[in-house]
């Protein structure tokens, strides 16, 4: 179950206001979408909602890719490239907002016989309402093109004497060319965690607030108000892998679609440190107008890839939405470790101690490992005291456990258990010189935490240290 730790008196304002957008924007209109929709929805954040691109608070540079067969020989494709850049603060521990810049160009028909291209702008402003829960909003700018490429037109007198493609048309033909200009914007509610990732999110936007026209005539035609109302939720986690259920609904004239489905994620560096684990992914969707969606995942901390594949279950699926549609994506990516930031800022006293933050509290560190706690201590008996005294040994140029090693993991294991407030911090001395040395060290590291987490040990709950000393691994209680 998710826990709320909003305010009492903030929990009526956020719910109000959401109600107030789904229930009094969301029948606007009856909605027609111009803008291809991605089925990797949550790859493509400007076309999704304005505010999501404040997710995560990473720079990156994604390449959007789409396919889609329509029938008769004809195709439908878009290709979009979007820019997002983190709004941080000075020390680069808040996230403040992001701003992007997307490029997109569609092309549908025989040799692409229709196209639009454009450009959208995007602003989002992120406002932490929690410890861990942020509200965003956005706003997002645009201005595309369309035009008719006329000589793929063929006319009457090309089919006297039998098809001439290369026969005069022989019909006065005006430039099929129009622009126009997008306003949208969009509202987000998420949760981040210390790892920088996002438990759960449910957000809605706007799209063609100012109803633009896209007539090649003096005939108005205008784009009535689309909205789409996105969201995830995390429901399984055991730290090697996660399930996501997620949703896309989008409101549009003659009917209101939805993707609903998820994805199941296997991480392969959970123990490693850093802002985000590594993982690959497969989701499988349902739409409501009778398409089937499979998806696949490969995420990184430069770098992601996706790619998915739309197949029609019905044979009466409206022609815009699919008849089988290849996408992939690929992106860029520079994380900033905001939370480590955190730990590396100085006290205001001046002197050498830092700070670290572990599930919202502060432990104050003097340098080594000097820990300010509060005094009283933890009812431990002297075998269980014995256990801290203890070095957890390796043979030499492995980080293997040995079996001395895993007892007394084991009997640790007991004593986390019978006190879950404690904090657990595994040191190990090496010389900062020997990057051999240094290696074995991170590697011991890991697989004693790697150890204790498959045990059913909160990862938030053990801290890791590589010390300019020769002493072993060793354990030491934290408050």
């Amino acid at each position: 179950m998710v826990k709320f730790v909003l305010k009492t008196y903030k929990m009526p304002f956020l719910l109000g206001f959401f109600l107030f957008w789904v229930i009094f924007l969301l029948p606007l209109d009856n909605c027609v979408a111009q803008i291809s929709r991605f089925s990797q929805f949550y790859y493509a954040p400007a076309l999704t909602n304005p505010a999501s691109i404040c997710l995560n608070g990473e720079m990156s540079a994604r390449l959007n890719i789409r396919n889609q067969r329509i029938g008769a020989g004809q195709s439908y494709s878009t290709a979009l490239f979007t820019f997002i850049y983190p709004l941080l603060d000075a020390k680069k521990t808040i996230n403040r907002g992001a701003a992007s810049l997307s490029v997109l160009n569609e092309s549908a028909g025989t040799n692409s016989l229709l196209r639009t291209t454009g450009i959208l702008a995007t602003f989002a402003y992120n406002l932490q309402v929690e410890n861990e829960l942020f509200l965003s909003f956005g706003l997002q700018g645009g201005y595309f093109q369309r035009s008719i490429n006329t000589a793929e037109i063929r006319t009457e007198s090309q089919y006297l004497d039998g098809f001439d493609a290369n026969a005069p048309i022989n019909e006065k033909i005006p430039v099929f060319r129009s622009s126009y200009a997008l306003v949208n914007a969009g509202m987000l509610f998420y949760k981040e965690n210390l790892r920088q990732e996002v438990p759960y999110y449910l957000g809605i936007g706007l799209y063609y607030l100012n109803k633009p026209d896209l007539s090649f005539y003096n005939q108005p035609s205008t784009l009535p108000i689309t909205t789409i109302l996105s969201g995830e939720l995390k429901i399984f986690d055991n730290e090697q892998f996660s399930i996501h259920p997620n949703f896309r609904l989008i409101v549009r004239n003659p009917q209101t679609t939805a993707n609903v489905g998820g994805l199941g994620r296997y991480y392969f560096n959970n123990f490693d440190e850093g802002a985000r684990r590594s993982f690959v992914g497969a989701g499988l969707w349902y739409n409501t107008v009778g398409i089937a969606v499979f998806g696949l995942q490969l995420e990184k901390p430069n770098y992601t890839f996706g790619m998915s594949y739309d197949v029609s279950l019905a044979k009466n699926a409206p022609s815009r939405e699919v008849s089988n549609a290849l996408e992939v994506s690929f992106a860029w990516r520079n994380i900033t470790d905001r939370n480590k930031n955190k730990r590396a800022l100085p006290l205001s006293n001046g002197n050498n101690n830092r700070i670290e933050y572990v599930e919202g509290t502060q432990i104050i560190i003097r340098q080594p490992i000097e820990i300010i706690t509060p005094q009283k201590a933890f009812p431990l008996s002297e075998a269980e005291k014995a256990l801290f005294d203890e070095d957890l040994l390796f043979d030499e140029e492995k980080s293997d456990l040995l079996p001395k090693t895993q007892k007394i993991l084991d009997n640790t294991l007991l004593v986390l258990r019978k006190y879950p407030n404690i904090l657990l911090k595994i040191t190990i001395g090496t010389n900062d010189q020997e990057r051999r040395g240094r290696t074995y060290a991170e590697r011991r590291l890991k697989t004693i935490r790697n150890y204790l987490v498959l045990n059913k040990i909160s990862p938030a709950k053990i801290i890791l240290q590589r010390l300019k000393s020769n002493h072993n691994a060793k354990m030491l209680l934290l408050r």
